[in-house]
């Protein structure tokens, strides 16, 4: 992964500043079908195009000078990709590559290129593969590149993993850059494996921004409600809380600056987020929370818990103090980490609906009731 990211870096190195750069990594996107030089009757369906979504296709076709470099991660990723018979792209022999892990493809005249990488991946958020390879340090690499050299990064993995888990772990790192390097279609949302990448959700609004000193690189800034989110949940003090109102309405302002055929699509992932953590709540969150709580009164044994598949939902760092406290029997300060580990999230919706609440405190309601299957209810009420 990283003799990739050194050569794609030195290539866009090389190109002029006036041409954008867009770097798109799919995990997980092997098209699974019969690929050969003859294959009109192979078509892959737009919808399922991991290798080239949509969104990206319309984008280049937008944009004729758009520089492409396409990362194609899994380790059962037929060869040649379906893109390359698909886009009439060439093979190039080089000796960059092992010819057992990558090979490289590539388009001059389209400025598209196209890398393989067939391994397992995974990052320090997600749980290890124990046959995988860590690529942190290469995306945060990636991140960094983007930053300093005004690149549009997207990276999401059609694997089943949950990709909020791994943009929340960059979130912070990335910053007032979220309106450029992407983790995760459809506002984050957890999908699974497959998903209409057709659908608008999967679509970002986006517009060209140009240097008037022609010393940095034309850039694509796409519309991304973590970029907003991200700022608000910056701001810990009180003196910092009186610029959420400006954060908000500079949200609201979006519309002015994107087509207003994109204005769909804005409030989509608005009410994306909305949804996603609505349904996180009552298909994880509540269900983990109240087995808890049913282990705290003793109304459930611990050897009825499939202890293979519990806290799975966590990120590494919090699945190892939970499974800690589990494994001490302190079920109630695990009933309370927990809490305070989904009020975040909450927090979110606070913010986009204005409410004069905290986390904590709907959460705390929801999980009062004496009765726990009536917190599902307590949900709706809020929401």
């Amino acid at each position: 992964m990283n003799t990739i990211l050194t050569h794609i870096f030195n290539e866009i190195n090389d190109i002029p500043f006036s041409e954008p750069v867009f770097i798109y990594t799919g995990v997980g996107a092997s098209a699974y079908i019969n690929n050969n030089n003859n294959n009109n009757n192979n078509n892959l369906p737009l919808e399922d195009y991991h290798q080239f979504p949509p969104f990206l296709q319309d984008l280049k076709n937008s944009i004729p000078n758009l520089h492409l470099f396409i990362i194609l991660i899994d380790p059962f990723q037929e060869s040649p990709p379906y893109m390359v018979n698909d886009k009439r792209l060439n093979k190039i022999e080089t000796e960059l590559f092992n010819p057992e892990i990558t090979q490289y493809y590539l388009n001059r005249n389209l400025y598209i290129n196209l890398y393989t990488y067939k391994k397992s991946v995974f990052c320090e958020p997600q749980e290890p593969i124990s046959y995988g390879v860590d690529i942190t340090d290469n995306l945060r690499n990636l991140n960094n590149f983007a930053i300093q050299n005004n690149i549009t990064t997207l990276y999401h993995e059609f694997t089943g993993r949950n990709n909020a888990i791994l943009a929340e772990y960059f979130d912070k790192e990335i910053g007032n850059h979220l309106n450029h390097i992407i983790y995760g279609f459809s506002a984050r949302e957890n999908h699974g494996c497959k998903f209409d990448l057709t659908h608008f959700s999967s679509y970002f609004p986006y517009k060209l921004c140009f240097n008037s000193n022609n010393k940095q690189r034309v850039f694509i800034k796409l519309f991304n409600i973590f970029y907003y989110i991200n700022q608000l949940n910056q701001n810990e003090n009180q003196e910092q809380k009186q610029n959420e109102n400006d954060i908000i309405n500079e949200l609201e302002n979006q519309y002015n600056e994107y087509p207003s055929s994109t204005h769909e699509m804005i409030n989509s992932q608005k009410q994306q987020v909305i949804k996603t953590i609505k349904k996180e709540l009552k298909d994880n969150t509540l269900t983990l929370l109240r087995l808890i709580s049913r282990l705290n009164s003793g109304n459930e044994q611990r050897e009825n818990i499939n202890t293979e598949y519990f806290l799975t939902n966590l990120p590494e760092l919090e699945r190892k103090e939970a499974i800690s406290l589990y494994n001490d029997l302190n079920y109630n300060k695990l009933f309370d980490y927990l809490l305070d580990y989904y009020s975040n999230n909450i927090e979110i919706i606070i913010k986009i609906k204005r409410l004069d609440l905290t986390g904590r405190e709907i959460m705390r309601f929801i999980t009062n009731d004496q009765n726990i299957y009536n917190w599902y209810k307590n949900i709706d009420y809020f929401f």
